[in-house]
């Protein structure tokens, strides 16, 4: 059974192995890690996904203003297709809900065909392409009332109303209704 629990040091070589196999090209190092939990619980929150003492999955948000930023959301490849993404960017969305952000934003490695059905059905659509780093921008649930290029983000960025409501799913987790 997946259980959810919060990021912690002790993690990180763990973490770094995972980066090393999932993504070759750009891992995260041990001082990325490191940096990120430095903010926890002010203005990050990262979890992991364990399946009995096996560190399967992890996630991580960051808060900038009213803005949260998914920074990461990785399953290891024999334990994708079960909803373990899901439930983390549940948990990490919902971290932010509490602290009143209005918008997400999540960047997405260009031609990551296997996540980007996840995020569609989250709610989440593309608004950007850039060049470097081959990236699409994603905020989810965009509300038709928000403005489509507010002038505090970047070009590459939208902004959209929070409207969701925290309620309880079960012990330990959250989920949002729209």
């Amino acid at each position: 059974m997946i259980s959810y629990r919060d990021m912690i040091a002790l993690d990180v070589p763990i973490l770094v192995g995972l980066e090393k196999s999932i993504f070759p090209e750009s891992p995260w190092s041990a001082a990325q890690f490191k940096e990120e939990l430095s903010g926890v619980p002010r203005t990050r929150k990262y979890v992991v996904a364990m399946d009995e003492n096996e560190l399967v999955g992890y996630g991580g948000i960051a808060l900038a203003g009213d803005v949260a930023d998914i920074h990461t959301l990785t399953v290891i490849p024999t334990y994708r297709k079960r909803g373990i993404a899901t439930e983390m960017l549940h948990l990490l969305e919902n971290w932010a809900i509490e602290r009143d952000v209005s918008a997400f934003m999540l960047e997405m490695r260009e031609g990551n065909a296997e996540a980007q059905p996840l995020y569609e059905k989250q709610g989440y659509s593309a608004v950007s392409r850039r060049s470097f780093p081959k990236r699409i921008f994603l905020p989810p649930r965009w509300s038709p009332s928000a403005p489509p290029h507010p002038p505090s983000l970047s070009p590459n960025s939208f902004r959209k109303q929070n409207r969701s409501r925290v309620i309880p799913k079960r012990a330990g987790s959250l989920r949002r209704e729209g």
